[in-house]
């Protein structure tokens, strides 16, 4: 488990005027939507204690999740959280240290425990993950049926119904989806797939004009994240 500790404000002059556009997505447990309406989940108390240890100002947008990584790419955000690395994003970005593991599974209905390496499956069975997500960017290099939502209990409901064979989640998402659903997981089975941390991704434009933006975010990481 994550969890943001107590720390003392420790950088004053070396961002000194810089301020941070960051773009998020909804993408439960890490960033949802509360009863008014205003952004919580696992990832933006972690984002608000590092940039308190910085003193920097910042913004978050809520956007859908391939626009806010399309707007870091087009410099119209400086940085968009919480995702795993990948080559696409590599080109435009650089990612921070660690805020989460990342650790992701299959999930299948009970009964049903394919294996999703085999070349059989890849090519027939249906998997399903989060649009726009890296987990989604992977299943589509690596398998030929791919069915996306933009939440997580969709995808449930769509193994729960039969209409996919697997669903690719993080360990955090099943868990998260599997208690506030109140879903019952001896109906699910679960396969640790891969570990894929996930941090924040500030734009190549965005560090060019800031170069010592990243280390000095990651510095600031060491004392908010913990347990990753």
């Amino acid at each position: 488990m994550t969890a943001v500790l107590n720390v003392q404000e420790s950088f004053s002059d070396e961002l000194d005027g810089v301020r941070v556009k960051f773009a998020t997505g909804l993408i439960e447990p890490y960033q949802i939507l509360d009863e008014k309406e205003q952004l919580g989940g696992l990832a933006p108390p972690i984002i608000s204690c590092a940039m308190n240890v910085l003193k920097t100002e910042y913004t978050v947008d809520v956007l859908p999740w391939a626009r806010a990584q399309k707007n870091v790419e087009m410099g119209h955000h400086d940085a968009f959280f919480v995702a795993s690395r990948n080559d696409e994003r590599d080109r435009y970005a650089k990612a921070s240290a660690p805020l989460f593991s990342g650790l992701r599974s299959w999930v299948f209905r009970q009964g049903f425990d394919f294996d999703p390496d085999a070349e059989e499956f890849r090519k027939n069975g249906r998997v399903g993950s989060i649009f726009g997500t890296n987990m989604h960017s992977w299943l589509s290099k690596n398998y030929k049926n791919v069915v996306t939502k933009s939440d997580e209990q969709s995808l449930i409901e769509l193994l729960e119904a039969g209409r996919v064979d697997a669903v690719l989640m993080t360990d955090a998402m099943h868990e998260h989806m599997m208690d506030a659903n109140s879903f019952d997981r001896a109906k699910f089975n679960f396969r640790a797939q891969s570990k894929n941390p996930l941090g924040v991704y500030f734009g190549n434009s965005f560090l060019n004009a800031n170069p010592e933006m990243l280390s000095l975010f990651n510095q600031a990481l060491d004392g908010c994240v913990r347990d990753v």
